[in-house]
């Protein structure tokens, strides 16, 4: 028996994470770091529990020593449903093909302006709900493009010429929803045209072929920076004006790559610019990071995202 070496202890965690990677001699999937740096404990005193427990009936997900554990833990019934869901997703999506079965179920072109992410999907796919792996799935695909949407009234876009936007540490989340950022250009009441350029160290062209130009909504044009920082593309040739900029799920705080970029990302011009964030604390503190680095105007103080996906990333 004994007490298990990775109970409440994260470094050892880290360190058999490490090992696990050198021995296989590849990069852990993320659901195989996620089982090493979270294993089985109580949800309540964090207990080692590798085959034991009390698990609850209603999300399967959290796990507790004992019912006294159980009971102690009042403030589940807030975080039950979204890891039923979690789990109703994961075990859902594990042999569909998420990005076909999205844009089959989109049953328009264009978008009308929206205030919620359940007005939006009642508009694009009224057969569906966020009650629904589908929903939920459709929800991720189209966060961002709405998202920069809540920016438009900011922008100072000029008449009849292309919005363009600014899509900063792109990586895989930015360019799977590239069949419906067109949707965006069809609220715009100035322009029918978008260009979306996208930036960062990990960005890189999709996999698979980009979607006819007009396929939905207005006319888009993608255009793809070979890798490099937000400061580094500001300060060569390749450089365009942007309209809007965003970061989606940025983490400025948790890199240090950004503060060299931030500056040029506040523009001169007035585009607006727009980041995300995963947890509330992290948005507010991004904020902070970005007053003391550049003097801005703060258009919207950290809120609770109203187009956020709600489909759990992990």
């Amino acid at each position: 028996g004994g007490q298990n070496p990775l109970d409440k202890n994260p470094a050892a965690c880290l360190q058999l994470a490490g090992i696990a990677k050198m021995c296989l001699r590849r990069s852990l999937a993320q659901f195989e770091s996620d089982v090493l740096m979270y294993p089985r404990s109580c949800t309540t005193c964090s207990t080692h529990l590798p085959s034991t427990g009390l698990t609850c009936t209603t999300c399967c997900c959290s796990v507790y020593c004992d019912t006294d554990c159980q009971q102690a833990d009042t403030g589940h019934g807030d975080l039950c449903r979204q890891l039923g869901e979690n789990r109703e997703d994961f075990i859902y999506w594990r042999e569909r093909d998420l990005q076909k079965e999205v844009e089959s179920v989109f049953t328009i072109t264009a978008m009308e302006k929206v205030d919620t992410m359940e007005d939006a999907l009642r508009l694009l796919t009224p057969t569906v709900t966020l009650n629904q792996p589908t929903g939920r799935a459709v929800s991720s695909t189209i966060s961002s493009p709405l998202t920069c949407m809540t920016a438009l009234p900011f922008s100072k876009h000029s008449p009849h010429h292309p919005l363009t936007v600014h899509l900063v540490g792109s990586r895989k989340i930015e360019i799977s929803s590239l069949a419906v950022w067109s949707l965006l250009a069809s609220t715009c009441t100035h322009t029918d045209r978008l260009v979306l350029v996208f930036i960062g160290p990990e960005c890189s062209g999709p996999e698979e072929p980009l979607p006819p130009s007009g396929q939905q909504g207005g006319t888009v044009e993608y255009q793809f920076v070979p890798p490099c920082t937000y400061a580094e593309f500001a300060t060569s040739s390749l450089f365009t004006e942007p309209d809007i900029v965003c970061a989606f799920n940025c983490g400025f705080i948790l890199y240090s790559s950004w503060a060299e970029s931030i500056p040029y990302m506040v523009r001169g011009s007035g585009a607006p610019l727009v980041f995300t964030e995963y947890y509330m604390q992290d948005c507010q503190a991004n904020l902070a990071m970005v007053q003391d680095l550049v003097t801005v105007q703060v258009l919207q103080e950290a809120k609770l995202n109203p187009f956020r996906s709600f489909m759990s990333e992990r």
